[in-house]
């Protein structure tokens, strides 16, 4: 069929089924002939199961990062950040991969 696949982090902790996060993205970065994307979006504590946060919580993009780490991914990789506050959440993340980055290079 050729249908490329999407993991969605947030929906994949709400129903993981029989998936660790790492052979969900295993599966699904299969599909793909160029980049593949993820979504990655944090849960709203004050709002029901399912409603998206207005921002991202550094524990599930660590998560996210866990996983790729977990599964060796030296890929580019596009991350779609579904937040309701996007542009908020973009700088935060580029700011720790910014903190990250500098770190590994200090100690290389």
């Amino acid at each position: 069929m050729g249908a490329r696949v999407i993991v969605d982090t947030f929906h994949h902790n709400l129903n993981p089924g029989d998936l660790k996060l790492e052979e969900a993205f295993k599966l699904a970065f299969a599909t793909w002939s160029n980049i593949p994307k993820i979504h990655l979006s944090s849960q709203d504590n004050h709002k029901r199961p399912g409603s998206h946060s207005q921002k991202i919580k550094i524990k599930d993009f660590q998560k996210v990062v866990n996983a790729l780490i977990n599964i060796q991914w030296q890929k580019p990789l596009d991350i779609m950040i579904e937040a309701k506050s996007k542009e908020k959440a973009a700088l935060k993340i580029m700011k720790i991969l910014n903190l990250f980055s500098n770190d590994v290079k200090s100690k290389s």
